[in-house]
């Protein structure tokens, strides 16, 4: 089939450069951990908060989601997102052989005795990181025995800094650590030792790896011997700010997202960002309250802000709103009132003044100059210039504690507050759930003091009635709010048979790992593109080992990338800036095969997209006579082609292959059509050079 591209544009104003984002949720399930070079898991000996029912909903480890009362998958290796970064590793008493734990509501994580010493772990109150510390008691009268960790990766002649706080309670006060391969207590890797004292005080040491492979992390006590162990960490030297290189890398080259919005997520709600700043010894270890689990906070503001400025990204800032409910707050029911107590109160997370206040120094700890209370700070935790985040975000699903007008009110005092420290900052209201159907009166009440909409929901209606209400109040009070969707799922769209979603454990999460879910993104992401600025960003759910719900992820000896970062990064490159239109041609969101073309911002590009779900092939054929001045039928063009491709929708990237091919060349063709053959379930990116 030919088609004829005009040179009309689309839209007035030019597809965003921001475009393609992605989302960063701490406390959810190991998602950053792995990213990092810490190689300790629970570092801080802390109590294990067991992960809650909304988790396990999406990581649908429900044996049965309709009936959750009987039961839940407790090994989650069983699943073919699992990789090594959502290993849950004990501490054991050793010498022993353990390498990974179970995951169930009572795991402590803990294992305190071995069959091949007499030695005992003790979780205890105190220490110095947090609210526990560890109790190593060697009672054997003739062995060293202590405590150990498996599932450490290292490379061969790398460096691995140990530090740990010590302190002797009784007996010799020699102390021994040591990286082994897993299960040679025989055989150290390297090996290290302390003469400690009766006061608790911090060792340091480094390794030096001969082996590649997966290790453990041991400290051994000599017999008749305990110690009181906290706050531990060992950590690749060769880092970027606490990050994997490997995964800045990644990130930056393969998915190059333009924004990412961190903290949260649901997780932001509770989120006290003062818990993550300083020393990381310092900082206070909490429970995920929405997501149960552990959040160390050694990922906080400066770690977050640093990925995003390394992979060239900018940053949208997720803000907790205090609202009174939120105090005894866990999953309140709006309609009913109703909600679930999970332990913890939150007084401080009441008055709507305080908490923009609160915020407020969150903008000059991220902004401010090294001349202000804030930013001074920051220059004394090692970064001293200003970061200067733009876009902050009020809270997340503020439905459970907000009605509409409500919270409009509270945008307005959160915005003056954090304005008046940064006026150049732009601030987000959300306009999903019981906010989406007032929204124009919503704007009427904040819309001078907000400068986006943060909303959800994948389908052309939803956007078109947010986009209708934005503009009809921009026309009318001369403003430039724009359109974000700043947490996104394309799932709602899938190609794939229902059946092929049951064929593990009957979960989205199957789902999410596959090339017939990543080709959502590309229909999603060009009905975005078809509004041209005025959608300002998409962030894609979520960027890391989220059971697949990511682009990239990071076992401990490897990153790659997954189906749904190959079709974010194809797009995320893309030069196209104005969608042109296509004579005759008209597309639907729901369509299995589209076309679309551009041109980029020079206007001597021409970018053509196909999106083929579809299992054949089509020969399709484009004029761009409309596009050229000069129509010497002779002239010769250079494209540079690129082809995302696989054998079945439920193709998938793992560590040990792709499941989604890609294929870049570049083609010289004469005159001013192309011919080309779009695959079987596959995406085809065109950009044809026009000055040739």
């Amino acid at each position: 089939m030919k088609y004829v591209i005009s040179s009309r544009k689309m839209t007035k104003t030019p597809i965003s450069k921001l475009l393609c984002g992605n989302f960063i949720e701490l406390g959810y399930g190991l998602q950053v951990e792995p990213m990092t070079a810490e190689l300790l898991f629970n570092r801080s000996f802390e109590v294990f908060y067991k992960y809650k029912d909304i988790n396990k909903f999406w990581f649908d480890l429900f044996l049965d989601i309709e009936h959750p009362e009987d039961g839940y998958q407790k090994d989650w290796s069983v699943y073919d997102w699992y990789h090594s970064g959502y290993e849950h590793n004990a501490w054991f008493a050793a010498p022993n052989y353990i390498t990974s734990s179970l995951i169930e509501d009572n795991s402590t994580f803990v294992e305190k005795t071995t069959p091949y010493a007499d030695v005992v772990l003790d979780n205890i109150e105190g220490g110095v990181h947090g609210t526990h510390c560890m109790l190593i008691d060697n009672k054997d009268l003739l062995n060293k025995a202590g405590m150990a960790q498996s599932g450490k990766y290292l490379n061969r002649d790398e460096i691995y800094h140990f530090s740990g706080f010590l302190k002797s309670v009784s007996g010799s006060k020699k102390v021994i650590v040591q990286l082994i391969p897993e299960g040679c207590f025989n055989e150290p890797i390297d090996s290290h030792e302390f003469n400690i004292n009766d006061e608790i005080s911090m060792y340091e040491c480094d390794f030096v790896s001969n082996f590649t492979g997966r290790a453990a992390f041991v400290i051994l006590l000599e017999p008749k011997s305990s110690i009181i162990a906290d706050a531990f960490s060992l950590m690749r030297k060769n880092n970027l700010y606490g990050w994997r290189n490997e995964v800045v890398e990644c990130v930056k080259k393969e998915v190059a997202p333009k924004i990412i919005r961190w903290p949260g997520g649901c997780f932001t709600s509770f989120y006290e960002w003062t818990d993550g700043i300083g020393d990381k010894n310092t900082r206070k270890p909490t429970s995920s309250y929405f997501w149960g689990g552990q959040n160390y906070n050694d990922v906080g503001s400066l770690e977050l802000a640093s990925f995003c400025q390394e992979v060239g990204a900018e940053q949208m800032v997720c803000v907790n709103i205090f609202h009174p409910d939120k105090e005894l707050y866990d999953q309140r029911n709006f309609e009913t009132g109703i909600g679930y107590p999970h332990g913890f109160k939150f007084p401080h997370f009441t008055d709507v003044n305080e908490g923009a206040k609160y915020a407020a120094k969150w903008v000059e700890y991220l902004n401010g100059g090294i001349d202000t209370e804030m930013g001074a700070l920051r220059a004394q935790h090692g970064h001293p210039k200003p970061f200067n985040v733009k876009y902050f975000e009020m809270d997340n699903e503020v439905h459970r504690w907000f009605k509409p007008e409500e919270y409009a009110r509270a945008c307005i005092v959160y915005s003056k507050c954090m304005k008046k420290v940064d006026p150049s900052i732009k601030i987000g209201m959300v306009s999903y759930e019981h906010m989406a159907k007032p929204l124009a009166v919503l704007l009427e009440i904040a819309g001078k003091d907000i400068d986006f909409l943060a909303d959800r929901g994948p389908d052309t209606e939803n956007l078109q009635y947010k986009l209708k209400i934005m503009r009809e109040y921009n026309k009318k009070y001369g403003t430039s709010i724009k359109y974000c969707n700043t947490e996104w799922l394309p799932y709602d769209l899938a190609v794939m048979s229902p059946d092929s979603f049951n064929a593990i454990s009957g979960n989205k999460s199957y789902m999410f790992t596959k090339w017939g879910y990543a080709q959502n993104i590309f229909r999603q992401i060009m009905m975005w593109q078809r509004e041209g600025g005025d959608v300002l960003f998409v962030n894609f759910n979520n960027l890391a080992n989220t059971h697949g719900q990511n682009v990239i992820d990071t076992p401990r000896d490897d990153v790659f990338v997954s189906c749904a970062g190959m079709a974010m990064g194809i797009l995320s490159r893309s030069p196209a800036a104005y969608v042109l239109d296509i004579e005759g041609y008209q597309v639907d969101l729901s369509d299995d095969f589209q076309i679309q073309a551009s041109i980029d911002d020079t206007e001597k590009k021409l970018v053509i997209y196909l999106y083929n779900a579809q299992g054949v092939s089509h020969d399709i054929d484009f004029d761009f006579t409309n596009l050229v001045v000069q129509k010497d039928c002779n002239i010769v063009f250079n494209s540079e082609i690129e082809i995302l491709s696989a054998s079945s929708p439920e193709a998938m990237n793992k560590t040990d292959k792709n499941g989604v091919a890609r294929n870049k060349f570049n083609k010289k063709f004469t005159g001013n059509n192309i011919s080309i053959k779009s695959l079987p379930l596959s995406f085809t990116h065109i950009v044809i050079d026009l000055e040739n």
